[in-house]
């Protein structure tokens, strides 16, 4: 790895700089992928934006990651992008950035400071811009992963530079790469809160949040905190409101955008064509703000189309490759295009049929992964022409290579993964798990016939232990899940067996793999999961886990659970509201009372209306309602409980109170703590007769233990039920005849008259 960074070192030798050469000036703004700077390089005072890894020491596949970032930012070239301008060869590794006289976009639509009004002509030069810039970084098989207006920057001409500040991610690459955890925001597309890859379709949906933001000037969702932005966009899909005058197309370019649904997002190249054509636009764009952002892109196009060399000298391609000369390889293909790629794939197909060596022919294939993936046209040729064939899927060494030349393929045209090709991906999943993985997922993004979708997910189930051994465990985990989520086939008949192999891969030491496993079995919602409970216990101890295991119990359970894992739950978690639905929920299908029991005191003080209905649920069972006088229910507690609380609190109450083996001291006490005054008072100030209902069954219990006055606070009800409301009646007398019991209730129901309103009642039909 070492060796890798200095060859890129003298690779780059005028644009690396020693950290020590760079003065950090101020703190733009931190993001998954590092801090960045506005800086100065301190000979000459130059500034420059500087992107600073989080992990100052990089080492291993982070170190490799780097690396790739930078051969990548350095080969950039685009009227829009914003241009490199070096990177750090030494800890703290970073890359470095050219600056632009101007604001970002960010500040250039919502700095209320400045009362700027963009016009529709610099709407439209700023989303041609992106648009362009964007299908020029997608075309390279690579996405920006953190595309946002603050990520945009505009020249002294207000052209935007769309600054690579994110994520980097080679379509094609070798590995997979290291993807930290993306921070919620109103541009983060829905697919990666649920831990899936970034894809090109995501950087389509934030673009179309920008669009929204350059046509109404506003933020989007401003209203909404972090931990706000995912229940809302992803569970409830809410996007921006589009105003009520926005032109049809434009309304329907940004749905398209941001559609949950990535793959029917359109592609940047579509998008900057419709505005190129005007069949989307903003109001009052002129043709010739079109014009100028169009002169631009085609001058670059222009100039950076491969030319051919003009040689009569006729290259023979196998000799080209076994003498190795990494120049001579270099100057051929460059010029190779969709006019002559045919000779080279003719060519290269003769070198694999000869007795040449591994690295001849390995770099041969090689050249012939950038071209196709880099060129449609000749990527099209390739197919067309069935060059498949020659790829040498069983030649030790060249397996891996070839199996790369498949993604772009299987990418763009999913139909040519004939029965051969499948049967040589399945026998290839022991030795290239997460190559194989790969290929799948990519067959996964694009519309695939039943039946395939049906043969891709029975190999993915027949072989996940090879794929899970493999370290291929998160990618099978977002494929698995996408094609129950998409294909209602699968959902309806292989659930169960997917259920298991993500209920597996909670066994694995990757908080990575654990969060991507809960987070799918979350969504798929079971009503049960067979996971081994030692699993359970070990991730409640994990800070880093436990609210996912949390956040699971509170919608399924588990077959089996341990009393260690219950109390665990109970005693090291009872401080989060989460926690205690999640032992609600438990406490459904398992005994859990003595390890409650024992925490009572902090439950109920901690949320007063769970704990009472793990107290009402728990009584449902008689054996535990020999076990009350050790729950910490008290008469101080009772009122407490009662108030600020919805009304349904009272019926929880009722029934809980009813459970009790009630003493006349405690009922005095009930009252003289003022539970029973505000409990009748709930009745009295409501006109909902099932609440009513509630304190007739309080009062008609109570008071056949001990009467007190404040049951007559009942009374007014009482009598207008006697009057008025005929289907009340019975619980009226049935009031009158146990507050009868008491010498100073009678005379209360003498002096209101009640006796009369009871004949009355009786007598009427």
């Amino acid at each position: 790895m070492e060796g890798d960074l200095n060859s890129m070192v003298s690779e780059f030798h005028n644009f690396s700089y020693n950290p020590i050469q760079i003065t950090l000036v101020k703190e733009i703004y931190r993001s998954p992928y590092g801090v960045i700077y506005f800086a100065r390089i301190n000979s000459d005072n130059e500034p420059i934006f500087v992107k600073r890894y989080s992990n100052e020491t990089l080492i291993g596949s982070h170190l490799q990651t780097f690396i790739n970032e930078v051969k990548f930012t350095m080969s950039i070239s685009h009227p829009f992008y914003l241009p490199p301008f070096g990177f750090t060869y030494k800890a703290p590794h970073s890359i470095l950035y050219k600056t632009v006289k101007g604001k970002n976009l960010l500040s250039y639509i919502h700095d209320k400071n400045d009362e700027v009004n963009l016009t529709g002509n610099e709407k439209t030069i700023i989303a041609m811009g992106i648009a362009s810039g964007m299908a020029y970084l997608h075309s390279m098989n690579v996405v920006n992963g953190d595309l946002k207006p603050a990520n945009i920057f505009l020249d002294k001409d207000d052209f935007p530079k769309i600054a690579n500040f994110g994520f980097i991610k080679l379509s094609n690459s070798q590995e997979i790469p290291n993807i930290p955890k993306f921070e919620p925001s109103a541009w983060l597309a829905p697919e990666l809160y649920a831990g899936f890859q970034p894809t090109q379709k995501a950087d389509v949906y934030s673009f179309g949040i920008i669009l929204w933001e350059l046509y109404t000037g506003h933020y989007p969702f401003p209203n909404l905190k972090s931990d706000e932005f995912e229940p809302h966009i992803v569970d409830g899909g809410e996007r921006p409101l589009i105003p009520y005058e926005t032109p049809h197309t434009m309304k329907k370019l940004m749905e398209l955008c941001w559609n949950q649904q990535p793959e029917l997002r359109p592609s940047f190249k579509k998008i900057y064509d419709l505005f190129l054509t005007k069949k989307v636009s903003f109001d009052d764009v002129e043709d010739s703000a079109i014009e100028k952002v169009s002169e631009i892109v085609n001058q670059w196009n222009e100039a950076n189309k491969p030319k051919l060399k003009q040689s009569s000298k006729v290259v023979n391609i196998p000799n080209l490759f076994k003498d190795m000369n990494p120049k001579e390889i270099l100057g051929f293909t460059q010029t190779i295009n969709e006019n002559n790629c045919i000779t080279f794939f003719n060519g290269v197909k003769d070198l694999l049929k000869q007795d040449s060596s591994k690295e001849s022919r390995s770099t041969a294939l090689f050249e012939v992964l950038k071209l196709i993936s880099t060129n449609s046209k000749c990527l099209e040729i390739f197919i067309q022409s069935n060059y498949i064939e020659i790829l040498p899927f069983h030649t030790p060494n060249l397996e891996e290579i070839s199996l790369s030349i498949l993604i772009p393929i299987l990418t763009k045209h999913p139909e040519t993964l004939t029965p051969n090709i499948f049967k040589m991906l399945e026998l290839s999943i022991q030795q290239f798990p997460i190559k194989v993985m790969r290929l799948f997922s990519v067959l996964c993004n694009n519309h695939l016939t039943l039946s395939l979708y049906g043969q891709v997910v029975d190999l993915l189930i027949t072989r996940s232990e090879m794929f899970i051994q493999g370290d291929a465990a998160l990618p099978l985990i977002h494929t698995l899940y996408k094609l129950w989520s998409i294909v209602p086939a699968i959902k309806e008949g292989r659930t169960q067996y997917i259920l298991r192999i993500l209920c597996n891969c909670l066994s694995s030491s990757s908080n990575d793999i654990l969060i991507a496993a809960y987070s799918a079995i979350e969504a798929m919602h079971p009503a049960v999961i067979s996971v081994d409970p030692s699993i359970l216990y070990r991730h409640l101890a994990d800070h880093a886990i436990r609210k996912h295991t949390i956040q699971l119990l509170c919608i399924t359970r588990p077959e089996k659970v341990s009393i260690k894992f219950i109390d665990a739950l109970v005693k090291e978690t009872s401080r989060t509201k989460q926690a205690m639905y999640a032992i609600l929920m438990l406490a459904r299908h398992h005994d859990i009372a003595k390890v409650f029991i024992e925490s009572s005191e902090v439950w109920l003080t901690e949320s007063v209306e769970v704990g009472l209905k793990l107290i009402l649920l728990l009584l449902q069972q008689p054996e535990n309602c020999q076990k009350i006088p050790e729950l910490h229910v008290t008469p101080i507690f009772l009122k407490t409980a009662l108030d600020g609380r919805e009304l349904e609190i009272i019926d929880i109450l009722c029934c809980i109170v009813r459970k009790f083996q009630i003493h006349p001291q405690f009922v005095q006490e009930l009252a003289n703590v003022g539970f029973i005054t505000e409990y009748i008072n709930i009745g009295v100030n409501s006109n909902n007769e099932g609440v009513h209902i509630r304190v007739y069954y309080l009062i008609d219990f109570l008071c056949r233990v001990q009467y007190v006055p404040e049951f007559l606070n009942f009374l007014p009800i009482v009598i207008e039920h006697l009057k008025n409301v005929p289907k009340m009646r019975t619980y009226a007398l049935t009031y009158c005849s146990v507050i009868n019991l008491n010498p100073q209730g009678r005379a209360a129901l003498i002096q209101n008259n009640v006796q009369s309103l009871i004949s009355n009642s009786q007598n009427t039909p």
